[in-house]
């Protein structure tokens, strides 16, 4: 039986986005601007002495198989790694990697590919609850390279930071899946979904090849949008109708959001609880 497969990568190639350390060494192999890491592995795999002797303080300590920010702490100095990492029992991720921190703003890309050529394309950056598009044809291209020099087929989200000294651009994950911010791209004019759809059945995408600007207010914000009487208004495109008349369809996807969202906060306030308590009784 053949049947339609939505675009994905190889098993291997997806493994090397999906794995943070896989993704590094795949970054440095094929010369994408990534910042300096080490492998520590357990917790206490390699000391801050060890760890300072090739990346500067502050430094990014990750799990090398987490998502959506999960394990990840920014220490700037000997005491904040033992208090952090090493003495908090909460902290029981591995292996970890560290990373060296680029100071400046989080700015993502997320693509569409089909065998190494990107079909559909949006930079963008988040100020509080809103996500922004733009465009950056530098992040644009670093990413092209990648995709086409590995032969990358699917949907992927790739983290980034911009130097907030040099301008420099910096790739720090990758993401093969689709996105917590997906629906941001769509509210926007732009659905990678349905754009995967149509290269799955060989039929013409008919979403734009790059969203170079638009504003998502936040689920939230556009949610009121809708109750408040604007749905009716011309100032909502058919995409932004389309996507709150879904929310209404079918919210249960929605909810079981809400509920990750509850249970991933709740699990940061206990971490942070179990800290304070650490650095009193230091």
């Amino acid at each position: 039986l053949h049947c339609a497969l939505y675009p994905s990568p190889s098993r291997l190639l997806l493994d090397a986005f999906e794995e943070k350390w896989l993704f590094y060494e795949l970054c440095r192999t094929h010369g994408i601007p990534t910042p300096p890491s080490l492998l520590i592995g357990k917790k206490d795999g390699l000391s801050i002495h060890q760890i300072t002797q090739t990346i500067q303080p502050p430094i990014v300590v990750k799990p090398t198989n987490r998502m959506g920010g999960e394990g990840v702490v920014v220490v700037a100095n000997p005491s904040e790694y033992e208090s952090k990492i090493l003495l908090n029992t909460a902290y029981s991720f591995s292996p970890l990697m560290a990373q060296q921190f680029i100071p400046g703003r989080d700015i993502d890309i997320s693509i569409l590919a089909d065998r190494g050529e990107i079909l559909c394309s949006a930079v963008q950056v988040k100020v509080g609850k809103a996500v922004y598009f733009l465009e950056n044809g530098r992040l644009l291209e670093m990413v092209k390279t990648l995709v086409k020099q590995t032969g990358f087929t699917g949907v992927c989200h790739f983290d980034a930071r911009e130097h907030e000294g040099d301008g420099s651009l910096w790739i720090v994950d990758a993401n093969p899946r689709f996105w917590g911010s997906l629906d941001a791209a769509r509210w926007c004019g732009l659905n990678f979904t349905t754009a995967g759809l149509a290269v799955a059945l060989k039929q013409t995408i008919n979403e734009p090849a790059i969203l170079t600007e638009g504003h998502y207010p936040g689920l939230a914000a556009a949610l009121w949008r809708m109750f408040s009487g604007h749905l009716a208004s011309t100032k909502l495109s058919r995409h932004q109708r389309a996507f709150l008349c879904n929310i209404l369809a079918d919210p249960a996807e929605y909810a079981i959001g809400l509920s990750s969202a509850i249970k991933a906060a709740w699990s940061k306030l206990r971490r942070i609880a179990v800290e304070r308590t650490l650095r009193t009784r230091a």
